[in-house]
């Protein structure tokens, strides 16, 4: 509550119980990085406070993601923006029900939103931008939003809806392995260049791969 507010975003989330709701009032949080699995995430929702912002600040500290849902359920995270990670931005891998809105994502050296072996997921409204370390070709060369799995397998229902991707070293965004998946009203450009101007890698906008193998 306002009146015996939590002292830290990790002590809001290990309090949340199914269905609970937190939210966070708007700031920069310096993060480590967040993991949120099926021991916490549960039919809970992790909101911005109004229209405010939450930025997760990893600080280029550590090589893995900022935020990352492994095997979470029914989870939603609203109003954030993740940066400066050495790793991914967002990675949902094992998921099922997690959604995703009012999501930005810059300054990773990772893909911007990636999904793994995940189902029944969207991400709304959201912008994904300035990514990879803007070096030479081929030295890191993320895709902004990517849908992919294990070898024989696929995301199943992951839907990207109203956004936008600009400078994604890679691709845009990549059905790299996934079925009943897409895009809807998403805005991409300059794909395969680095926030630099240094070309990078295939530069495809929204790519439909969908492949099992």
């Amino acid at each position: 509550s306002f009146g015996s507010p939590f002292n830290t975003l990790a002590a809001g989330l290990a309090a949340l119980s199914s269905g609970q709701t937190l939210l966070v009032r708007g700031g920069v949080i310096p993060t480590t990085g967040i993991w949120r699995d099926t021991a916490w995430a549960s039919e809970t929702r992790v909101m911005a406070y109004g229209s405010e912002t939450v930025t997760l600040d990893r600080q280029n500290a550590g090589s893995n993601d900022v935020l990352e849902f492994n095997g979470a359920q029914n989870e939603l995270w609203h109003g954030f923006t993740v940066r400066n990670g050495n790793g991914r931005g967002i990675r949902v891998v094992n998921s099922a029900g997690t959604h995703l809105s009012r999501i930005a994502v810059h300054a990773c050296l990772g893909d911007g939103i990636q999904h793994y072996n995940s189902s029944n997921c969207t991400v709304r409204d959201f912008h994904v931008y300035a990514l990879g370390d803007g070096a030479s070709q081929h030295t890191n060369v993320p895709d902004g939003i990517v849908a992919t799995a294990n070898s024989g397998q696929q995301c199943d229902s992951v839907w990207y809806v109203r956004g936008v991707v600009r400078n994604a070293p890679d691709d845009a965004g990549d059905l790299f392995r996934a079925k009943n998946s897409g895009f809807l009203d998403v805005v991409v450009y300059r794909a395969g260049y680095y926030w630099n101007g240094n070309v990078a890698g295939d530069g495809n906008g929204l790519k439909l791969g969908g492949g099992v193998g």
